[in-house]
C-alpha cells in the first residue's frame, strides 16, 4: 500500500469532528482543491500540492498520538478502578493479585462491613 493509499484510509476512518479539523487545516493553504456536493467534500489527495499533503500526514499522525495517549490514560485509570476503588470483601479479589491485602486496608475493610451492620 502506498503512503497516500495509507493516509486515505486514515482520513477515512476519522470521526465527524476530526474531519472538520482536516478541512480547516486545508482551507488555510494555497493551491488545494475541494469539491462538494450533497453527499460532502471531496479532495484528491494525489493532486494535493506538497505542503497540504505534509499537513494532512502532520494531522493525522497527532491523531494517532492522541488516540494511542486517550487509550493508555483510559487504561490507566481501569486500572485504578479495580485497584482501589472496587470493594474488595465484595469481589473477592484484592488488586491484581489474589492475596489479602495488608493489615491496614484489612482493617479498613472490616470497619466499614460493621458499620453497614448496624
Amino acid at each position: 500500500m502506498s503512503d497516500l493509499e495509507a493516509l486515505k484510509t486514515r482520513v477515512e476512518q476519522m470521526n465527524k469532528t476530526q474531519h472538520l479539523e482536516l478541512l480547516h487545516i486545508l482551507r488555510q493553504i494555497p493551491g488545494v482543491k475541494m469539491n462538494a456536493n450533497k453527499s460532502g467534500i471531496f479532495i484528491n489527495i494525489p493532486f494535493l500540492p506538497e505542503e497540504a499533503q505534509e499537513a494532512l500526514r502532520k494531522y493525522v499522525e497527532y491523531i494517532t498520538i492522541q488516540e494511542s495517549a486517550i487509550s493508555f490514560a483510559e487504561n490507566q485509570k481501569e486500572t485504578y478502578v479495580r485497584t482501589f476503588f472496587l470493594d474488595p470483601m465484595l469481589h473477592g479479589t484484592y488488586g491484581h493479585e489474589n492475596r489479602a491485602p495488608d493489615p491496614g486496608t484489612a482493617k479498613s475493610f472490616f470497619l466499614k462491613d460493621l458499620c453497614l451492620q448496624k
